[in-house]
C-alpha cells in the first residue's frame, strides 16, 4: 500500500507540473463556477480493494453495477475548487467454483482541485480527495450452508488528474484518471 501512495504522489506532481508549463494563457474555469458530473468507471480497482480488505480468494468477478460516480465542485478562485464526490459499485464473485459472493463498494468524500490555464472550452485539473470507504462482502452459502458477511470501513484517498471539454456553454464531457473505485472515469458535465 505504501508504494502505491508514493508512486501515485510522484505521478500526480510530475503530470501536474508538466501540464502547467505546457498550457496556453486562457482558462476554462472561473471563480464561483459550479460543475456537476455523472460518470461511469472503467478499469475498476474494486477487486484490489477487496483483497486489501481480506477477501482474497477471488476467482471470477462479474459487475452487477459498474462504478457510477456523482460529483459537484465549486470554484473558490479561478484556479481552486472544492467539492463533494460519491461513488457506488456492486459485483458478484464466484469463489471456489459455484459459491457466489455479492460485494458492495461505496465512497463519499470531499475533494479539492487545482485548475490549470488551458485552451478555450477546456478545463484541465489535478487534485486529491479524502473520503469514507465502505466495502461489504456477503456469501450466501458459506461453510455448512451458513452465511458470511464482512464489512470494512475507513478513510481513503484518491489522487485525480482530469479534464473537461465544453460541448456548449453549459454542457460537456469529462475524463478523470486516478486511483479510486476505477482507474478511469468518463461522463457528462454540467456547468452553472
Amino acid at each position: 500500500m505504501r508504494w502505491k501512495f508514493l508512486f501515485s504522489t510522484a505521478i500526480f506532481f510530475h503530470l501536474g507540473s508538466s501540464l502547467q508549463f505546457a498550457t496556453a494563457q486562457l482558462t476554462g474555469f472561473k471563480q464561483k463556477q459550479i460543475d456537476i458530473q455523472a460518470g461511469l468507471g472503467i478499469f475498476s480497482t474494486l477487486n484490489a480493494l477487496f483483497n486489501e480488505a481480506g477477501v482474497n480468494e477471488v476467482a471470477k468477478s462479474k459487475w452487477t453495477l459498474p462504478p457510477i460516480s456523482l460529483s459537484a465542485d465549486y470554484g473558490v478562485t479561478d484556479q481552486i475548487s472544492v467539492g463533494l464526490y460519491t461513488c457506488i459499485a456492486r459485483s458478484t464473485i464466484t469463489v471456489y467454483g459455484d459459491e457466489a459472493e455479492k460485494d458492495k463498494f461505496t465512497i463519499v468524500g470531499i475533494r479539492g482541485l487545482y485548475h490549470f490555464e488551458t485552451i478555450p472550452k477546456a478545463d484541465v485539473y489535478a487534485g486529491a480527495m479524502l473520503g469514507f470507504l465502505s466495502i461489504t462482502a456477503k456469501r450466501e452459502n458459506w461453510v455448512n450452508g451458513g452465511e458470511f458477511k464482512a464489512t470494512d470501513n475507513g478513510l481513503g484517498y484518491q489522487l485525480i488528474i482530469g479534464g473537461r471539454y465544453r460541448l456548449s456553454e453549459f454542457a460537456g464531457v469529462f475524463a478523470e484518471l486516478g486511483y479510486g473505485v476505477a482507474v478511469i472515469n468518463l461522463g457528462l458535465n454540467l456547468k452553472f
